[in-house]
């Protein structure tokens, strides 16, 4: 349905309307990705772990189940350094937060730990923040490109080629809204 490239991870800078549990935004090139489930989750990962350490594990590939700007999906992260860097703080962390223990046989061989976070994630979709200049000039990139989609399923009946395909459109929520960001000290996600 929709793609977008991801900027930076942020937090409105101000409560949204309507949306009371929009604790984090997915600032994207097109559109903002504001999640009102798992935002926390995602923040606390993101906030209080090493950020050369942590990985995203997947493609952000979010379902949008009736195509009204409303998406669902999960968020995977990994955090992985040598085991002896691990000390008795971060394996709480880890349990506070359901992390579990994935360390891969590549990891052992450089005697390296890896963790890993599931966080299912709910949000809605809406227009470009707007201060979204100011975030490109002030802020370094994330540290590889990393692409939003979207996707619905739909049956057709017909197709018809000349007219636009409702599937290949994303319907976007009716909040005209222009909201700004702060964006987290860490932009440098790794994968």
């Amino acid at each position: 349905m929709s793609e977008d490239q991801v900027i930076a991870f942020g937090r409105p800078a101000q409560a949204l309307p309507k949306t009371p549990n929009a604790t984090m935004v997915i600032v994207g090139e097109k559109n903002s990705y504001v999640l009102t489930q798992g935002g926390i989750e995602m923040i606390n990962l993101l906030s209080n772990l090493t950020q050369k350490n942590i990985h995203v594990d997947n493609d952000m590939n979010f379902y949008v189940p009736n195509n009204d700007g409303y998406f669902q999906g999960e968020m995977r992260l990994s955090y992985a350094k040598l085991k002896d860097e691990f000390g008795r703080t971060d394996y709480q962390f880890f349990l506070q937060n359901n992390g579990r223990e994935c360390t891969s046989t590549s990891d052992q061989r450089i005697g390296a730990q890896r963790f890993c976070f599931n966080a299912p994630v709910k949000g809605a979709i809406y227009p470009q923040v707007s201060n979204l200049s100011l975030i490109q000039s002030n802020y370094r990139a994330l540290t590889k490109p990393y692409t939003v989609s979207f996707y619905t399923q739909t049956q057709q009946k017909n197709t018809n080629r000349h007219g636009p395909n409702s599937a290949q459109k994303l319907v976007l929520l009716p909040f005209a809204l222009a909201f700004d960001v702060v964006t987290f000290p860490l932009q440098l996600l790794d994968n």
